[in-house]
């Protein structure tokens, strides 16, 4: 649920952490084409900070969150309650989120998608048709991303990340191939600086270099 001076749960967390609104019906696409230059996995732990970032904002009073209560009932059917504001507690104890659902649970993620989405399945205690207060999200947008225009500063860091598409599985492996041993057993950060320098057109997040260097055994790396 969104209008003019609100935005949904989904739009404002991926807004958020990524700079560019997805809705609950664009998000899983979103995640399925590493659309943000990351894994997936890597995707899910950052909605999952987001969500925590939102959560303390509702629960510091800096930002209003709306959403329609979803309560255990005798039938096979939850209880929904009409739209009201989250209190302090409720931002405390709601913060299960799982993509595809503007809605929040009781407890927090696990850091397992299948897991997380089971309990939130099962779950009868929550929060549905979220929505934030645009006004009071452009302030705490300001404050995380540390500018005071940060209305204005988003469309261009969306046109940003469009313009940068990612690195495709098959160039970073090519370019994997191409490293001697040496180079190989550089930092985890200079092999990211040194595979973004190869490919300025694209965008390659740190988790995708590390998923594909073999395990590392404990010890002291090349300078």
């Amino acid at each position: 649920m969104s209008g003019p001076s609100t935005l949904s749960l989904t739009e404002a967390v991926t807004d958020l952490e990524f700079g560019r609104a997805e809705t609950a019906a664009t998000i899983l696409s979103a995640l399925s084409r590493g659309f943000w230059g990351c894994s997936r996995s890597n995707a899910l732990t950052r909605l999952t900070t987001a969500v925590h970032t939102l959560c303390d904002a509702g629960y510091n009073s800096d930002v209003k969150i709306w959403g329609k209560r979803i309560t255990p009932s005798a039938n096979a059917t939850p209880r929904v309650g009409p739209l009201q504001q989250l209190t302090q507690a409720e931002c405390l104890q709601f913060r299960l989120f799982a993509p595809g659902r503007d809605a929040l649970w009781s407890g927090i993620n696990r850091g397992d998608e299948y897991a997380d989405a089971f309990d939130a399945e099962e779950s009868e205690d929550g929060f549905d048709e979220l929505c934030v207060d645009k006004a009071d999200f452009d302030k705490l947008m300001a404050k995380h991303r540390g500018t005071s225009n940060s209305a204005k500063a988003r469309p261009t860091r969306a046109v940003a990340t469009i313009n940068l598409p990612s690195l495709s599985d098959r160039d970073l492996k090519r370019w994997w191939d191409s490293l001697s041993d040496k180079e190989r057993d550089l930092p985890m950060d200079k092999l990211h600086k040194q595979c973004v320098a190869a490919h300025p057109n694209n965008s390659i997040a740190r988790q995708r270099v590390r998923d594909i260097a073999p395990k590392r055994k404990p010890g002291p790396r090349a300078n």
